[in-house]
């Protein structure tokens, strides 16, 4: 070899090993973990950009200090004093601890320490270290809101389980295990069919089971069985816990619905013995009715009979009482027909149909013929109304009726208005006529009740008894006001939804 060769050789390995030298040295400045060199009894060397930022100094406050004085403040000196002693001893340390930044704030870090050995010899030490402060504040957020769920789990008022994808338990909360009989000893690890279905039930737990370990979410209400075999009526939520679209484990939520099941059952049975006892009842009115009808028809037909072919044997005094046997006759029909007509009160005929309340109260004008002297007027346009056309024209028949057949002015004046309400229609019919006492205001709504002796005007009092049940019947209500010689007005409501 030359000797212009072997300068240039040399020359070579000189700029090799400064390359070197620079890459090492910005790796290091630029490094994205806090790096420190130090000498074996722990005097910081070298720090990087990095190690600066993340402890808040400048390179002039930290070279020639001891690297725990530096990153540890004197309270804290014990933790980071045990690190630096076992490193000067040789040995490699990788630990999660907490440091200081100059102001005193503790920072999370992963610190990882570890001799610098040259020739078997150690000549110093160097210390990375990378900040994991939001990773530990994530930590920590997961841990509260774990604690939360924990406790909703355990204080939770619905049985709740959770189980692996094949079924086996993995945990249960004090109500599961309360309301199946059982011990977290006893169902932890056992498969859950197992636990709320006895071998005979199986089926039907296991087909839930099985749909849910696919990925399918169910809800549904079943049985499922207590440790001494006791059925309980159970509403139950079933449904995967996936994370990243990957199925981890099963929960499953019950509710014990026995007492609400034991009561549907009751309230079935007791509307089946309503109905029938309904049935029973108009059986009963009717029957007795047409027997008593069949009676009242011999009475009259003898009174008759007597009048017809006796009359002039009868003094005043005798034909009068034969007139009021006739009389009584006849009101006995007609609360027969009162009973009747009351019994069926509200009864639905045919379907609910658009009706238009003008035309309705038009129809009724007519079917009541009312006197010339009274005079009916719609005050403002009246609705059309979704509703069984039967049982408003059995309301508006017997309220204007009444208000007809009790007016006593030379001029009658009967008004019929009606307001919208948030969830109902309130109707009101105004008359001029006598006025009601305001004791009398419930006692006019009863059956059989009349304000005057049937003596002085023939009156049944089932009309308004017949209005109150039917609106009672659709959710609606009925009231009067008025006073004595101040006339009338009945106020009642239709709900928007019927009944």
């Amino acid at each position: 070899m030359t000797k212009e060769k072997s300068i240039a050789t040399i020359d070579q390995k000189g700029i090799r090993k400064d390359l070197d030298r620079a890459f090492e040295g910005h790796l290091f400045e630029h490094a994205p973990e806090a790096i420190a060199l130090s000498d074996t009894d722990g005097i910081l060397l070298r720090v990087n950009n990095e190690f600066l930022n993340l402890f808040g100094y400048t390179k002039e406050e930290v070279l020639g200090r001891h690297v725990d004085d530096v990153v540890a403040p004197e309270k804290q000196h014990a933790d980071a004093t045990a690190v630096t002693l076992k490193v000067a001893r040789g040995q490699k340390l990788a630990v999660e601890t907490i440091r200081y930044n100059k102001t005193g704030k503790p920072i999370y870090v992963f610190l990882l320490a570890s001799p610098i050995i040259v020739d078997n010899r150690q000549i110093g030490v160097f210390g990375v270290y990378r900040d994991i402060s939001n990773i530990k504040k994530s930590e920590m957020l997961l841990q509260v809101e774990k604690a939360k769920v924990d406790q909703l789990f355990e204080s939770a008022q619905e049985a709740i389980v959770m189980t692996d994808n094949s079924g086996k338990i993995i945990r249960a909360n004090p109500e599961f295990l309360r309301l199946f009989g059982y011990t977290k000893e006893e169902v932890t690890g056992s498969h859950v069919d197992d636990i709320v279905a006895p071998q005979k039930q199986h089926s039907d737990a296991s087909s839930v089971t099985k749909a849910v370990s696919q990925g399918k979410k169910c809800s549904i209400e079943t049985i499922r069985y207590h440790k001494n075999g006791k059925p309980i009526h159970v509403s139950l939520l079933a449904a995967p816990i996936t994370v990243n679209s990957s199925q981890l484990a099963v929960y499953a939520i019950y509710r014990d619905i026995t007492e609400r099941k034991l009561n549907e059952r009751q309230q079935k049975k007791t509307l089946r013995e309503l109905e029938q006892a309904n049935k029973d009842l108009r059986e009963f009115a009717y029957f007795v009715s047409h027997d008593l009808k069949s009676s009242l028809r011999g009475i009259n037909q003898l009174a008759n009979w007597l009048f017809e072919d006796y009359g002039e044997l009868y003094d005043t005094n005798g034909k009068k009482q034969l007139e009021m046997m006739m009389s009584r006759v006849t009101r006995m029909h007609n609360l027969l027909n009162g009973i009747l007509q009351y019994s069926r009160a509200g009864r639905r005929i045919g379907e609910d149909e658009d009706v238009d309340m003008n035309e309705l109260v038009d129809d009724t004008l007519l079917y009541l013929q009312i006197p010339s002297h009274i005079h009916v007027k719609i005050v403002n346009p009246l609705p059309t109304l979704r509703i069984n056309r039967n049982r408003i024209e059995q309301i508006f028949q017997n309220l204007i009726g009444n208000a007809v057949k009790f007016l006593d002015k030379s001029e009658g004046t009967i008004e019929i208005d009606c307001k919208e309400k948030k969830d109902s229609w309130e109707f009101s019919i105004t008359d001029n006529g006598p006025g009601i006492d305001p004791k009398f205001h419930e006692k006019i709504f009863k059956v059989f009740q009349t304000l005057e002796a049937r003596d002085v005007q023939e009156n049944l009092g089932i009309g308004l008894a017949v209005v109150k049940k039917i609106l009672e019947n659709m959710g609606g209500t009925i009231r009067v006001e008025s006073q004595p010689k101040e006339g009338s007005s009945f106020i009642f409501t239709i709900p928007k939804t019927q009944d």
